[in-house]
């Protein structure tokens, strides 16, 4: 596996696009330093009573990846659960919510939640390129690392799946051609030899 064949998976940021927040999950840190959303995104069930309870908060236009209110996780729709299934996709499951209008009335389910256990090494920021740019133009210059490395020696062959202490959603080529051409919505993808992460974000 090369990484030019390696994709972050997340979701357009679309106005009209509907968008749900959590009613039962909490910000507190809880298991080996973990909120309740990076649990159920790694498929920790155990701690979970389902469904998982949302509400709609916004957009009118049902798409096949919705937001949820929390930057890790995501909800997918049964078109987009179908797909994943006949093209025996791997490294992910899917876990039971409920989805409440504005006025507590309970919306037929499209939805799942989504939950990635497909694992690799960690990132490796060593093998990164250093660059120096500016936000603004008159602003000072900042350094990146460009490229996200995860050590693929320890990749268990997923096709969905999250390197160690990294809770973004890397894809293979083989799962963006699937979901391009079916042309899910609201689905974007971001190559991982592209991506740029501030060097002073990086503990």
């Amino acid at each position: 596996m090369i990484f030019e064949n390696l994709y972050y998976l997340f979701t357009k940021l679309s106005s009209n696009s509907f968008i749900v927040n959590s009613i039962d999950l909490k910000g507190d840190v809880y298991d080996q330093g973990k909120t309740h959303a990076m649990l159920l995104l790694e498929g920790q069930f155990e701690s979970f009573k389902f469904p998982i309870k949302f509400k709609h908060v916004s957009g009118k236009r049902h798409c096949d990846l919705v937001g949820t209110g929390w930057g890790v996780l995501f909800l997918i729709s049964d078109r987009m659960k179908l797909i994943l299934e006949e093209n025996n996709l791997t490294g992910w499951k899917s876990f039971p919510v409920d989805i409440f209008d504005e006025t507590g009335d309970k919306i037929q389910n499209l939805y799942h939640g989504f939950s990635i256990v497909g694992r690799s090494g960690s990132i490796d920021y060593k093998k990164s390129e250093v660059i120096e740019r500016r936000l603004v133009s008159t602003g000072p210059l900042c350094k990146y690392y460009k490229g996200v490395y995860p050590d693929m020696d320890s990749w268990d062959g997923s096709d969905f799946f999250l390197p160690q202490n990294h809770w973004g959603i890397v894809i293979t080529e083989r799962v963006k051609k699937i979901l391009t051409n079916h042309k899910l919505a609201n689905i974007e993808f971001s190559n991982l030899a592209d991506l740029e992460v501030g060097v002073e974000t990086i503990l």
